[in-house]
């Protein structure tokens, strides 16, 4: 598992000549209907996708320099980018209760598959976040821009300690 905030900044290098990094990733492009991880995007509108990836650590190791490519040359990354779809910063509600649970301040993705695991959600108030609680990928109802919408579950007493929520069961 490895978290948003984790891999933003990550330096990539070329794997047979890690000498310097030949950039940083300033982004993660997530598809809003599959929540599988389609590229990290790096500097002056270029990607890298997943597949040209040899493996992740403290640092994103690509082949070559040639695996950084230009977003348009991927139409699912273009699409997505278009639509301007991003995840943190969204505001999560309950599909059913359209109750309000707090901003995606965080997200986690599982870093063999690359594909989005769970969302991590707090209720902000200036710079301050509390109330986190984590809502794992399956509970997601859909994905749009500015407004992720989730499964109602069971409301949590806060502690201050994070919950992983799941939906709750059919009676």
């Amino acid at each position: 598992q490895k978290l948003y905030t984790d891999l933003i900044g990550t330096p990539v290098y070329e794997e047979y000549s890690p000498a310097s990094p030949l950039t940083y990733v300033r982004d993660l492009i997530i598809d809003p209907e599959t929540g599988k991880l389609l590229a990290f995007l790096v500097k002056n509108s270029r990607i890298i996708v997943p597949a040209d990836i040899s493996y992740i650590n403290s640092a994103l190791f690509i082949p070559d320099r040639d695996r950084i490519i230009h977003f348009s040359e991927v139409l699912r990354v273009a699409d997505v980018l278009k639509k301007r779809i991003t995840l943190i910063g969204s505001r999560v509600v309950s599909e059913k209760k359209h109750t309000y649970l707090g901003r995606l301040v965080d997200y986690s993705i599982d870093a063999t598959h690359m594909v989005l695991t769970a969302i991590h959600v707090a209720k902000v108030f200036l710079l301050f976040q509390f109330g986190e609680r984590i809502i794992a990928h399956k509970n997601i109802v859909k994905i749009n821009k500015g407004t992720v919408i989730v499964k109602d579950i069971e409301p949590v007493k806060d502690k201050g300690e994070i919950k992983i929520e799941s939906a709750p069961s059919p009676v």
